[in-house]
């Protein structure tokens, strides 16, 4: 759609974390100027932080922990 940012804002397993990467990479075609920014859902916790902050990174997007970010 030609976004200028997008936004993942979690949940992105159910129950297995197994499954993040596969996730992922049906993602990884996402991108836009501004970025793609990633936060974590409820759901999510169940994966280590390290391997969350991998999955996003190998799909060109950035997880925001804790943190903001700003975006001009």
């Amino acid at each position: 759609l030609d976004a200028d940012m997008v936004a993942l804002t979690g949940d992105f397993i159910a129950k297995n974390p197994r499954n993040l990467d596969r996730c992922f990479s049906l993602l990884s075609d996402l991108r836009a100027p501004d970025g793609c920014w990633v936060v974590r859902g409820n759901h999510d916790y169940k994966a280590s932080i390290g391997d969350m902050k991998r999955a996003c990174r190998e799909a060109g997007m950035r997880l925001l922990e804790n943190e903001h970010a700003v975006v001009r």
